[in-house]
């Protein structure tokens, strides 16, 4: 799982799909008028600008001195990674002036170490020593997402190198410095390490293979962790609910990272993990609407073991 090439040098980025240009398409049906709604609903009111809630947390001196916000944070990174596709789909002048204020305000509350979340100066999951488990990564995650996604559709650089000096500081921490991604988030460290997906993104955007290579190093980490071993487990068939603690959300996003990994390294092996877990999940743990279910005595947010409850029955 190394993205390493002969001499050290940085691998070409993978062949892309080619899919339509987005402002080209036409959706309708239910589907159409599902993505009109949420245009003109949540999308437009729930985030404007640097004073609404889900974005003013963000606020550099209020952030350094407040206590850490669990999950709070990781709203502004997917609202930023939602509208800017909105934005390429409809053109939306309003989706386009929130986009650009909210983006300009996170970029400018970024701290020079490249640190870009919600937590205390003491909790950040880059300060030295931190022994907490929070969701400050999966959160820095999230903002990098919404970032590249802006980066591309606005055609604005100065976004994306935000989004690389998160990168760098991730880099930093847990290849340079030698701490343990896998101790960084809860849910035995799948809340942390699925930041593996936006790496591959940024590989993606930018050709560096730096970025490429700790994609590689995340999974690596999940796939030595004691209990979790994702990616052996994903191949020998096991039950979702038997991969840490099953939790579906991070679960999920890990495995997303994984196929995107599998595709940029074209790595078979790694590409039919994912899919055994996709079988495996479409198979035993979807209900009638086509989401995952759980929490038959446990967490409502875990996978049940296999064959535990049946939704169709």
């Amino acid at each position: 799982m190394s993205a390493a090439t002969p001499g050290g040098k940085e691998p070409a980025a993978a062949p892309r799909l080619a899919f339509a240009d987005a402002a080209r398409v036409s959706v309708g049906g239910v589907i159409g008028e599902g993505l009109e709604a949420s245009m003109n609903g949540r999308l437009k009111w729930f985030i404007r600008d640097e004073r609404s809630e889900a974005i003013r947390v963000y606020r550099r001196k209020t952030a350094a001195r407040s206590p850490s916000k669990g999950w709070l944070g990781e709203c502004a990174g997917k609202w930023l990674y939602a509208a800017s596709r909105c934005l390429a789909r409809t053109g939306d002048p309003v989706i386009e002036r929130h986009v650009r204020r909210v983006a300009g305000f996170l970029v400018s509350q970024q701290c020079e170490d490249g640190y870009l979340g919600t937590y205390s100066t003491a909790d950040r999951f880059c300060a030295p020593g931190v022994r907490r488990q929070t969701f400050d990564l999966w959160m820095n995650g999230y903002v990098m997402q919404g970032l590249m996604r802006a980066a591309t559709v606005l055609r604005d650089r100065s976004l994306l190198a935000s989004a690389r000096r998160i990168a760098d500081l991730c880099i930093r921490v847990y290849r340079d410095a030698g701490a343990k991604i896998v101790n960084a988030g809860p849910f035995s460290g799948m809340a942390s390490a699925c930041v593996l997906e936006h790496f591959v993104d940024l590989y993606d955007l930018t050709g560096a293979g730096k970025y490429l290579d700790f994609a590689a190093f995340c999974l690596r980490e999940l796939d030595r962790r004691p209990g979790v071993e994702i990616v052996r487990r994903t191949t020998l068939g096991y039950d979702a609910a038997q991969i840490g603690e099953g939790k579906m959300y991070e679960m999920i996003r890990c495995l997303v990272g994984m196929a995107k990994l599998a595709r940029a390294t074209r790595d078979k092996e790694l590409c039919a993990a994912v899919a055994n877990a996709w079988r495996e999940i479409s198979a035993h743990h979807l209900n009638a609407a086509g989401a995952p279910c759980g929490g038959v005595g446990g967490h409502l947010e875990c996978f049940n073991v296999r064959y535990a409850f049946s939704p169709y029955a």
